[in-house]
């Protein structure tokens, strides 16, 4: 026979009877009940577990919510006497939904629609270098034997650069198939290192090269193989493709190749005069205090020269051989620089550095000899360079700029002292100012 559940009101379910949310300082209805009558309040006792088990208060079913019609208005949120910041928060976003369904219900005419506009593609980065266990030594020797086994894979010189058919590369793009082989092997010039076809093509130029003969010992430098192969791809082997399938004239490669080759060496030059000045300041204490004079201007700082031999066809209206055999350049002047301060301890270190070729003895070193510079009235066409010291900058030339002009500038705000040169210095430097090559002897000293 199954026990009879307790009745409502019985002292068992009084005993274990508890309120579904019970509060701290709610009273119950026992007590209500209790003290009506006159008699003290029952203690309630706690079901802990131990005992029968809570009756569980009987489940609702939730309400049905009706839809809002379109016309209807939002309820509106309840305001927090306590919190004013919160109700307005709420208020103000009920005013944004309220809003939105105004704008929804009543849509706008005749309103132009806003050119869409694209999205801007995200920029793929390089590849990074990948770590390798090889020296500086070994590396050289690696990329020795991708040049060597490149030549090989791809029949040169005996035969030109030749991209692989349209066809086969957009059938190996949407398809994977028919791609390069180490039979066949071909790259696109035209594309970039990143193209599907391209990197297949390292993938099977990695494998030849580790079961190649000789090359046993650069197993575990897979990544970096195929990084170098794409180095070598990019640098050599497409340069060299549009060599031999140039999409211009050849007056006009000639002239591109010939510009190329005149700012490489101008910039060349430059940057070993930079050195050469920097190295004189650092090892002579007398001079050390240009050092930050130096810095500051930098090798970019360094008034450049006219183009050389290396282009024979830039008129010029200084000889470009010296009596003696040696190069001569044509300096051209900045047109930004303060030459009236810098120009003085500039040629100061050039004499200095000359004097640095002669022994004791008076007698030339053996090694080659700086370039002969030939001073002009002419000035570079370069612009001029910012971020540089106010000190550094002619004051005629500022005062040709406008104000945005010289906000482009960027002057760093920095006192550069430039100090005077020492007597004993000048001196010295006075010495080897005719001195232009191995053949001409410094004046006797003066002391």
């Amino acid at each position: 026979m199954l026990p009879v559940p307790p009745q409502i009101g019985s002292p068992l379910e009084r005993d274990n009877h508890i309120p579904h949310h019970p509060h701290p300082n709610a009273v119950l209805e026992d007590d209500i009940d209790m003290a009506s009558q006159g008699s003290k309040p029952r203690n309630l006792r706690v079901n802990t577990g131990s005992g029968p088990s809570r009756k569980q208060p009987p489940t609702r079913r939730p309400t049905p919510v009706e839809e809002p019609s379109p016309n209807s208005t939002p309820p509106q949120p309840e305001t927090h006497a306590r919190d004013p910041l919160l109700a307005k928060t709420l208020q103000g976003i009920s005013d944004q939904l309220e809003a939105l369904r105004i704008a929804h219900a009543n849509p706008p005419t005749n309103v132009d629609t806003p050119p869409v506009v694209p999205t801007p593609k995200a920029r793929t980065k390089a590849p990074a270098k990948p770590r390798t266990a090889l020296n500086y030594a070994q590396m050289v020797y690696l990329k020795s034997d991708i040049r060597r086994f490149t030549k090989s894979l791809l029949g040169l010189p005996e035969r030109s650069l030749a991209c692989p058919p349209s066809e086969a590369i957009e059938t190996f793009k949407a398809h994977r198939r028919q791609g390069p082989t180490a039979e066949s092997f071909t790259m696109d010039y035209l594309g970039p290192p990143g193209s599907p076809w391209n990197q297949e093509a390292s993938q099977v130029f990695r494998d030849a090269f580790l079961v190649h003969p000789g090359h046993e010992h650069y197993e575990r430098e897979g990544p970096m193989i195929r990084y170098q192969f794409l180095q070598h791809f990019v640098n050599t082997l497409k340069l060299n493709y549009e060599k031999e399938h140039p999409k211009k004239s050849e007056e006009e490669v000639k002239e591109r190749e010939d510009r190329k080759r005149v700012r490489s060496s101008r910039d060349g030059r430059r940057y070993r005069l930079y050195q050469r000045r920097l190295k004189t300041c650092l090892f002579v204490v007398a001079l050390q205090r240009f050092v930050p004079l130096l810095q500051s201007l930098g090798y970019e700082g360094m008034s450049e020269d006219e183009s050389g031999t290396e282009a024979v066809h830039t008129p010029h209206d200084v000889p470009r051989i010296t009596n003696d055999g040696q190069k001569g350049y044509a300096i051209l002047r900045s047109i930004w620089r303060n030459d009236d301060v810098i120009m003085p301890i500039l040629r100061v270190i050039d004499q200095i550095t000359i004097s640095r070729k002669f022994s004791a003895n008076g007698r030339p070193q053996k090694g080659n000899w700086p370039h002969v510079r030939i001073p002009t009235s002419r000035f570079s066409e370069r612009k001029h360079l910012a971020e540089r010291p106010l000190i550094l900058y002619r004051p005629s030339y500022l005062s040709c700029l406008t104000e945005h002009q010289r906000e482009d500038l960027r002057i760093v705000p920095l006192l550069l002292e430039i100090p005077p040169i020492p007597e004993d210095v000048k001196r010295e430097a006075k010495r080897f100012e005719h001195v232009r090559s191995s053949l001409d002897r410094p004046l006797p000293s003066t002391q």
